[in-house]
């Protein structure tokens, strides 16, 4: 039996594995337009399929994470963390998981721009939803 529904699009988008072109796509779609740079080497993963990384005109930055499963992306967040905890930056990352997805927004800190709320949309429309924790 085949039920449709507001759930089962949700449950339906979870599913969804997405590449980098359609993250691309979907930046575009949601205007989110920045210069390809190159990604801080404590923040470059070897698991991911596909990385791509943001710089912005107010000097934050984006960086997507592509893997071929969403387990994968989990250990990458780990990863991640365990990479940058002894690392001293300007900036406080946001991280946003969405299925194969991982997305991290690198704010300045003390600093608040538009950009945020442009980057949750992005990461709501592939997937990601707020945790109540």
């Amino acid at each position: 039996m085949l039920v449709t529904g507001c759930s089962d699009d949700k449950f339906m988008l979870q599913l969804k594995l997405h590449t980098l072109d359609g993250v691309k796509q979907e930046m575009q779609r949601v205007s989110i337009q920045g210069e390809e740079t190159e990604m801080l080497e404590s923040y470059r993963l070897t698991s991911a399929r596909d990385t791509a990384a943001y710089a912005f005109d107010n000097g934050e930055l984006l960086y997507v994470y592509v893997f071929e499963a969403p387990m994968q992306a989990h250990d990458g967040i780990r990863k991640i963390e365990e990479q940058t905890a002894l690392v001293d930056l300007v900036y406080s990352p946001v991280i946003y998981n969405a299925n194969n997805v991982i997305l991290i927004y690198m704010q300045k800190y003390g600093e608040t721009t538009g950009t945020k709320p442009v980057v949750e949309k992005l990461a709501s429309s592939l997937g990601w939803q707020v945790s109540s924790s």
